[in-house]
């Protein structure tokens, strides 16, 4: 068993951050203090992040993560999906909004004084609260597939029990913000509905691809998302007080 080698270039990514920026930077001082071994960025990450930006008179753009493995693990488990959202083409709207790799103008957040909700902090989904705040005031988001970054992902994330239950704390978390945000009694119907098929539909996929795992997990990661979106929507079960870490435990 090896652990994924991923190149540290926090030095290319300072350096071109104070290019743009204008900045002073003191590359040997905060290289040793940004250097991380398990996330890491492109050459040409920054750069690519603020051309697009601009290209596209933007307000939010979003880069891609590449995981890095451990070589002992299965193929069928290091599909990008199962532990990245899926991104659209460069100058696309985004599938999925996300801050594990984004640069956002700071003009409307500091207008509009917008900030991330605490009442998520604890539990993930401040982000996608905050992202769809910013879109109500005519926010402008774009892809871009050059800005690459890389995340070694530990082995403790590969074990299923915690892929099924980060995609049930996920589901759990945007049922909450659903019960925050809809006020309509039939929305809320809707929603409930919505759920109950995608558990019903992907619970019969589970089924049906259990010997062709690499399609199986993505049945079962939306099984329990669905899964865990009912259950809060419906308020039995919600994960409220819990960091991630203490809702999946340490395994």
């Amino acid at each position: 068993m090896s652990p994924p080698s991923v190149e540290n270039s926090t030095s290319y990514v300072l350096a071109a951050f104070s290019s743009f920026t204008k900045l002073p930077i003191s590359f040997p001082r905060i290289s040793k203090t940004l250097s991380v071994t398990n996330e890491v960025a492109d050459q040409y990450w920054i750069r690519n992040l603020i051309d697009t930006i601009e290209k596209f008179n933007a307000d939010v753009v979003f880069g891609f993560v590449i995981p890095k493995f451990y070589s002992d693990l299965p193929k069928w488990k290091k599909q990008r999906e199962i532990y990245f959202l899926p991104v659209g083409k460069t100058g696309d709207m985004p599938l999925f909004h996300y801050t594990t790799n984004c640069l956002i103008k700071a003009d409307k957040v500091r207008k509009y004084n917008l900030k991330f909700d605490p009442k998520y902090g604890l539990t993930g989904g401040e982000d996608s609260v905050f992202f769809d705040l910013l879109l109500k005031y005519k926010a402008i988001y774009v892809v871009c597939r050059e800005a690459i970054s890389y995340e070694v992902v530990p082995q403790y994330r590969t074990t299923l029990k915690f892929i099924c239950q980060r995609y049930f704390l996920k589901g759990n978390n945007d049922g909450r913000i659903i019960i925050d945000v809809v006020n309509s009694k039939f929305q809320k119907i809707f929603k409930i509905i919505k759920a109950l098929l995608g558990i019903g539909y992907y619970g019969l996929q589970t089924l049906i691809f259990l010997p062709i795992r690499k399609k199986w997990i993505f049945g079962l990661i939306r099984l329990c998302y669905f899964y865990g979106q009912f259950l809060a929507i419906i308020k039995l079960k919600s994960f409220e007080d819990k960091t991630e870490y203490d809702a999946l435990g340490s395994n």
